[in-house]
This record gives C-alpha cells, sequence and structure tokens, in this order.
C-alpha cells in the first residue's frame, strides 16, 4: 500500500482542517500515563503535610469493632491515636489490621513496616475501603 503524496501546501491545509473540525484535544488525561513514581510520592507527600484535625473520641466496644471488621475483611484503616507531636496535632497510622489481642493491635504500615499499637492509646478508627 503506497500512501498519497501531497505538496506542502495542500498537506498543511489537510492538517489544518483535521485539527480544527475532527481532533479532540484530551488535555491533562493524555499525560496521566506519564506520571513516575516520584510524581506521585511528591504528590502524596504533599497531601501528608496536611494538619491532621482532632477527631471524637470512640469508645473501646467500638474501636475493637472497627478494628475486627478491618482484620476479617482486610479493609485499610487510619487510626488517630491520643498523642499529639510538638504542634500539638494528634499523630495517626494509616495501613492494614494483621493481629488484634487484649491490649495491642498490630498494623501494617503503607509503607510497608509494622507496628504494635497499646488500644488505650488509640482515638479513633476510620476504615477507609
Amino acid at each position: 500500500m503506497k500512501l498519497p503524496q501531497y505538496p506542502i501546501d495542500e498537506a498543511e491545509q489537510l492538517a489544518q482542517h483535521f485539527f480544527i473540525h475532527h481532533y479532540h484535544d484530551r488535555g491533562m488525561l493524555k499525560w496521566q500515563g506519564f506520571f513516575l513514581s516520584d510524581h506521585t510520592s511528591a504528590l502524596q507527600r504533599n497531601q501528608a503535610k496536611q494538619p491532621e484535625r482532632l477527631r471524637a473520641a470512640q469508645p473501646p466496644a467500638e474501636l475493637s469493632q472497627y478494628l475486627e471488621r478491618a482484620w476479617q475483611q482486610q479493609i485499610s484503616v487510619h487510626i488517630q491515636l491520643n498523642i499529639l507531636d510538638e504542634n500539638q496535632r494528634p499523630l495517626a497510622v494509616d495501613g492494614q489490621v494483621m493481629g488484634v489481642n487484649a491490649d495491642r493491635v498490630v498494623i501494617k504500615k503503607v509503607d510497608r513496616h509494622y507496628c504494635q499499637l497499646p488500644l488505650n492509646i488509640l482515638r479513633s478508627v476510620v476504615l477507609s475501603n
């Protein structure tokens, strides 16, 4: 199959007609495939800089209920602690519940490290999924 050859003027007119009447620019959608992991992690860091607002303290029975549901259904959680940082903002942990016993919960954080939290320092649990 041989492609047609056009003179420069005619080719420019065809191209201009195509872009005016037929081409639809998708805007930013066309660039989303070019985001690198560095871009994504930078966006997440910017979102992480948002100050954590103090949530209402949940009773221990409600905390246990959310933790059990998150563990059974493998739902990610956002846990706010009764500990404040140097700016008087509550600390929080995001991850998956890997286990709960009488006085501790084991969390696999989003950075894939594990931490054990005493249940008495938990302020609130929010299911992410």
